[in-house]
């Protein structure tokens, strides 16, 4: 995790300055247009890649437990984790409101291609975007690697170089694996990344932590009863919404145009 940390730092700065430039960018359009476009308030279409897409966020809770051990106080993590979460939902909030006010129907799944395609400035911000996404990519690979690893090694790679290896190539395949799977569904990333939020990220939220809540700590029989129903509503909205998104997806037209967000 410490050799980490710098690199999740410089993709954060590079996304912060990119939130800046995307904040100027809408509020310069909206003024330059007369307002708000046409904005619909409840997408009876697609509303279920809203949840998705939404749980997805919970995408890196996995290194939650790994950032609070490597941590100096780990007593602090808990006020850190509240102060973070409030700024994260700020800004995913502010930024997914701005930009569709900005562009309305119009948005697209990724804002950057509702931008002029041959500014210079417009093209620095999408590369930096992408250098952080790369730069990420270590950290978010972290805690699957290293409970993956333990189950298929038993032995460290530490003095051992054909241990090593085989652990090198085996985080080389999962990489490679995981970019041919993020090719495969990027000429339709919303459906593709609210399926992944509604198939994988569901359980990280309503399935995983009551089951293990039930599992390790001594409670009364309704507090047990609780983690019980949460469990079943989670897999409720699991199956629900991964079954309405791959119909969305299979059933959705082919003509648009990589990015494109349907807003009807």
């Amino acid at each position: 995790m410490g050799n980490l940390k710098v690199l999740a730092l410089i993709a954060d700065a590079f996304i912060a300055a990119g939130l800046i430039y995307i904040w100027y960018y809408d509020i310069h359009t909206m003024a330059v247009h007369h307002g708000v476009a046409d904005v619909a308030f409840f997408n009876k279409n697609d509303w279920t890649l809203f949840i998705g897409t939404a749980i997805f966020t919970f995408e890196g809770i996995g290194l939650i437990i790994p950032i609070q051990s490597s941590m100096r106080d780990p007593g602090k993590f808990p006020f850190i984790l509240a102060v973070i979460m409030v700024v994260i939902s700020v800004l995913f909030l502010t930024t997914g409101a701005l930009s569709y006010a900005a562009y309305g129907s119009a948005t697209k799944t990724v804002i950057l291609l509702n931008m002029p395609q041959d500014s210079k400035l417009v093209n620095g911000v999408q590369f930096i975007y992408s250098v952080a996404i790369l730069l990420s990519t270590p950290l978010q690979f972290f805690p699957a690697i290293d409970i993956s690893s333990q189950q298929l090694f038993s032995k460290t790679g530490k003095y051992n170089p054909y241990i090593k290896w085989k652990k090198n190539i085996y985080r080389f395949f999962m990489v490679f694996f995981c970019a041919f799977v993020a090719w495969i569904g990027a000429n339709d990333l919303d459906k593709f990344v609210a399926l992944v939020g509604s198939f994988a990220c569901v359980p990280l939220v309503y399935i995983y932590p009551p089951l293990l809540h039930y599992r390790a700590v001594q409670q009364p029989t309704w507090r047990k009863v609780t983690d019980i129903a949460l469990c079943i509503f989670g897999f409720i909205v699991m199956g629900y919404t991964t079954a309405l998104t791959v119909i969305s997806w299979t059933h959705g037209s082919s003509s648009k145009t990589p990015g494109y967000c349907d807003n009807r």
